[in-house]
């Protein structure tokens, strides 16, 4: 059976990092963390940034409750690739490097999505639209590297992140349940089916998930 992956919110507190509950700080030395007592049943995951694996106290709560990370925004298309040729590996390959380093699984999050994207995708270099086969292409290389360069590390994608409409586009005459970003109204749906067309092409044994919320 397949482990369910659980995502646990951290709180922070104070501005020294993050502390545990009561104000009191965490002792890597104290009881079992949660991804020890809960290793038979699933994996217990955190959202971090590049800056969170750079503090001494939050370094020791990631490492004694979580046995999977995900980049909160690292991985993002318009952090990693913001224009055509520029790409910003640093703080991804900062917190895979993390990951490798402290025996982590890594969730890679995530590879299409309507916000911090990379709006050049969508215009040539006379800033106007170009056609869904040019913009195919672009989606394909971003991803392609992108899955490519963590492929030792990474155990699942997070290939499109909320395509489902949430406001009240779902309803009346025009009604439809995709929400009308660039990619849908340049693609369709058949943009998500090629997202993890092109992510299964780069990795062939790599989980590959639709990421949503209710």
């Amino acid at each position: 059976m397949k482990k369910t992956i659980l995502t646990m919110a951290v709180l922070l507190i104070g501005s020294t990092g993050m502390w545990a509950q009561w104000g009191q700080p965490v002792d890597p030395n104290a009881s079992l963390g949660m991804k020890d007592t809960y290793k038979d049943y699933f994996t217990i995951g955190v959202a971090v940034n590049k800056y969170n694996i750079q503090i001494p106290e939050q370094v020791a709560l990631i490492k004694k409750e979580f046995n999977s990370i995900t980049a909160e925004n690292d991985m993002k298309v318009g952090e990693m690739h913001p224009a055509e040729g520029v790409w910003n590996f640093g703080a991804a390959d900062s917190i895979a490097d993390f990951c490798r380093q402290n025996g982590i699984k890594l969730r890679g999050h995530n590879l299409c999505w309507h916000a911090q994207f990379a709006d050049w995708m969508f215009k040539d270099k006379k800033g106007k639209p170009v056609k869904k086969e040019v913009f195919y292409q672009r989606l394909r290389d971003h991803i392609q590297t992108v899955v490519t360069r963590y492929k030792d590390i990474i155990y699942a994608w997070d290939v499109v992140n909320e395509a489902i409409a949430d406001d009240n586009m779902m309803f009346g005459p025009n009604a439809s349940p995709y929400r009308q970003s660039t990619a849908f109204k340049l693609c369709g749906d058949e943009f998500i089916a090629k997202a993890f067309e092109f992510a299964r092409e780069a990795d062939p044994d790599v989980q590959l998930f639709y990421n949503d919320y209710s």
